[in-house]
């Protein structure tokens, strides 16, 4: 004020002079009426500065829940901006305090505040989801060193005939499979996509008399896996029937092109694996595994066969992938064909 004054005095135009001593003395009328008003009212406020020394929320966060109409301002001035707060909020601010700490979200903080007699319902269904989260910490340590080391010396090679195939695939855009649900979501929608169009392709195949192979159930269908150099983060993920004899491709299942081929004579790597089932749910869907954000983790004897085929020169992506039902257990085999 004694800067202002000061400037006041030296100003030259007695006109501007007389119209900015108006202002101050209108400015500094309208601070004393809200003083006296607050008075009135008996309203101790606290500026936002104040208000956060008090409750160890920082100024941006007050800012942020008031936004949200989480923590509203009880008063915010309309010429400045400035909020200011109540003695009588400090409860609900520490509240918010602690129950961010415990992770809780903002739609459920929210509701602490609106509906007080659910606080014990939200705290309880904070701690269950804290539990799980726990049990799946504690299952990373634990599976953490298994990852430390893969021993590629399982894998094995083994002789095979030539063989003829007839297989739909679908494109598996990883960039959509994002660390999130919807990821999850998007990828597991598009499996059982898959699966439909294979089941529909034995069907197509049986009105047409092309009979699968006569080998065992087990090795007359498997899944296979394409890079596409175009496109690096797309994966051709495709169902393949073994036939006896030459499929003509001219057919599709459900829009989707019918590819034919065969498998030449060739010496593969491959490994098998054995995963216990529980009910419909393998163990590692069944438990926190199928928490994982992305999905279960990559079969080890995968990995291991991936590494293989690297220092041999194949492919790792050219894996095929077989499995078949047994007591309580799912088996799978991993193979690709190594190059001549």
């Amino acid at each position: 004020m004694k800067f202002g004054a000061q400037r006041l005095l030296c100003c030259p135009d007695p006109l501007v002079h007389r119209e900015l001593t108006l202002q101050l003395l209108d400015a500094s009328r309208w601070f004393c009426q809200q003083m006296l008003t607050m008075r009135r009212k008996g309203l101790h406020m606290m500026n936002i500065g104040q208000f956060s020394y008090s409750t160890g929320l920082s100024v941006k966060t007050l800012r942020y829940y008031d936004d949200i109409g989480l923590l509203s301002a009880a008063d915010v001035d309309e010429f400045s901006g400035y909020r200011s707060y109540r003695a009588s909020q400090l409860q609900e601010a520490v509240l918010l305090r602690v129950l961010r700490a415990s992770g809780m979200g903002v739609p459920e903080m929210k509701r602490a505040l609106t509906h007080p007699h659910e606080l014990e319902e939200l705290i309880a269904q904070r701690q269950a989801e804290l539990a799980v989260q726990r049990e799946l910490e504690d299952w990373a340590l634990t599976e953490a060193p298994r990852w430390r080391e893969i021993d590629a010396s399982q894998v094995k090679t083994r002789q095979r005939a030539a063989q003829q195939w007839v297989g739909v695939f679908l494109p598996f855009d990883l960039k959509d499979m994002n660390d999130d649900g919807e990821g999850d979501a998007a990828a597991e929608e598009r499996s059982e996509h898959l699966e439909t169009l294979a089941g529909r392709l034995f069907a197509e195949m049986s009105s047409r008399g092309l009979a699968p192979s006569e080998e065992s159930d087990h090795r007359s269908w498997w899944m296979e896996f394409r890079s596409e150099p175009s496109r690096p983060s797309v994966v051709q993920v495709g169902y393949c029937i073994a036939v006896n004899e030459p499929v003509q491709p001219d057919f599709t299942v459900d829009g989707y092109e019918v590819v034919c081929g065969e498998l030449p004579e060739r010496v593969e790597a491959f490994i098998t694996t054995e995963i216990p089932v529980e009910g419909d749910l393998s163990a590692a869907e069944a438990g926190p595994e199928g928490r994982l954000v992305g999905g279960l983790l990559p079969q080890r004897a995968g990995v291991a066969l991936a590494m293989a085929a690297e220092d041999a020169g194949a492919d790792p992506m050219r894996v095929r992938q077989q499995t078949r039902a047994a007591d309580k257990r799912v088996v799978l085999d991993f193979s690709l064909t190594l190059p001549s």
